[in-house]
């Protein structure tokens, strides 16, 4: 089974077969997909994912919440989307991602094709409140993807 994330514009994950909008009010566990998409493929220490999500959560609750949100994912797409234990990482085989291909459109010097794929900011609209650090990322992705066009 295979998926698209979509990270300009609008925050979403359909499942390709049927065109299916998957987790469309939750926007935490889409935010997390992109955190890992974004860091893609060095992956993202648990810890750090757990500190940017639940920010003023003790450690071991913020952990407990991190595995309890990848469950539901799991359990919600019908397969694992992210894998690792300590570093998690998005599984781009299951899971295609419009900034890794905007990403490589830049890289291969594909700027028009690059310029299709950002139809709007980085996480437009995303907000997580109580997440100050996630926003302040979001804020350089966003600033990153922008200059890359200029």
């Amino acid at each position: 089974m295979r998926f698209r994330l979509t990270t300009f514009g609008d925050l979403a994950l359909h499942r390709l077969d049927d065109g299916a909008r998957l987790a469309a009010t939750r926007r935490k566990p889409l935010a997390l997909l992109a955190l890992l998409a974004a860091h893609h493929p060095v992956g993202v220490p648990r810890g750090r994912v757990a500190a940017l999500l639940w920010q003023d959560a003790p450690e071991a609750r913020a952990r407990h919440a991190l595995a309890q949100m990848l469950y539901a994912i799991r359990r919600e797409c019908g397969v694992a989307l992210v894998e690792g234990d300590e570093r998690l990482r998005l599984d781009v085989e299951r899971v295609a991602v419009d900034l890794l291909d905007f990403r490589a459109a830049l890289a291969a010097g594909q700027v028009p094709a690059a310029e299709v794929l950002h139809v709007g900011p980085f996480l437009d609209g995303v907000l997580l409140p109580g997440c100050d650090e996630f926003e302040r990322w979001c804020d350089t992705e966003r600033r990153a993807c922008r200059g890359a066009l200029i």
